[in-house]
């Protein structure tokens, strides 16, 4: 699973914890889609069901845990499947129950049931592979087969964390939430379907060999031919099984890495943009310019300017 450490150490996200809520039956919370993001869900105690937009609702126990990517709505109610209150009014409406504020009480006087949620902040890494990969809705059961030990102390810490109000309480939750993101893709990678998506993509030896070449050598004149000689696979055979698996032709995920790697480089580097693109593998700035517009729907110049890096050379 070579591949999977430079997805995951290349990827650039803001993590927060938003609350913990104490629900009291019945509840329901809608929760807005919002681009280029996530939000988690851990349920402490109790059990609902979570319901995104185009998906198949999913009945939450105690200990599951979710990630669903926001640009869906989605709601998190009791399993009676009451009306759901808007986030922003539950936010309005509730009571507070800890020193710290992030502790919340709202609901019925029904049996009650506590949610642990927050946010993924992908803006940053929009174009990154890796989001493409994931699925809207990724839940990791809490029956000790989740496939990642360590959630569970990442997720306690956490909820103890955020009921004190200790000095510096706000970094550390914000920290423990992007470690919870990789525990919860490392969990998923191990227990995920092994026919499609990433968990079959980097349990695949072949395939993982070369999305770890292409990951690591971006300049490199990679070619579907070349990749599958590399990883000892026929061209058809190799083709076929990376677009199975991932979702895209290698030439197309090679565009998309180069990409991302160029929106770090522009971001960050003092470089002309022509240094960017031999870089990231293109032999003109034209070719580069248009394959950056093609995936990201502006030219890198426009990008560079809008980030704060220097001006387009």
């Amino acid at each position: 699973m070579k591949s999977l450490d430079s997805l995951l150490s290349t990827l650039r996200l803001r993590s927060a914890l938003q609350n913990r809520v104490v629900l009291g039956e019945t509840w329901g919370v809608r929760f807005p889609a919002r681009p280029h993001a996530g939000k988690f869900h851990f349920m402490e105690q109790g059990s609902g069901q979570l319901c995104v937009t185009e998906c198949p609702a999913t009945t939450m126990r105690q200990g599951d845990f979710a990630i669903v990517m926001t640009d869906r709505e989605h709601t998190v109610q009791d399993l009676t499947g009451g009306r759901p209150t808007p986030l922003p009014e539950l936010l309005r409406q509730s009571d507070i129950l800890c020193a710290s504020g992030i502790t919340l009480r709202f609901g019925g006087a029904g049996a009650e049931t506590s949610v642990v949620s927050g946010d993924f902040d992908f803006a940053e890494s929009a174009h990154h592979p890796l989001i493409r990969l994931l699925p809207p809705c990724l839940i990791l059961r809490g029956n000790g087969t989740s496939g990642a030990p360590g959630l569970d102390a990442v997720l306690k810490v956490l909820t103890s964390e955020s009921m004190a109000a200790q000095p510096g309480a706000t970094a550390l939750l914000d920290r423990l939430c992007d470690v919870l993101f990789i525990q919860a893709i490392r969990g998923w990678v191990h227990t995920g379907d092994s026919n499609s998506g990433l968990p079959a993509a980097v349990q695949d030896t072949a395939i993982d060999g070369a999305l770890h070449l292409i990951q690591s050598e971006p300049a490199s004149e990679w070619t579907v031919e070349s990749l599958a000689r590399e990883v000892a696979l026929s061209r058809s055979v190799f083709a076929e099984r990376f677009r199975r698996l991932t979702g895209d032709t290698p030439m197309g995920y090679l565009a998309r890495w180069r990409v991302h790697c160029a929106t770090r480089l522009l971001q960050k580097d003092q470089l002309g943009m022509m240094e960017v693109a031999s870089q990231v593998g293109y032999e003109s700035e034209f070719a580069f310019a248009k394959a950056f517009k093609c995936i990201t729907g502006i030219a890198p110049g426009a990008y560079r300017r809008s980030k704060g890096g220097i001006a387009a050379s």
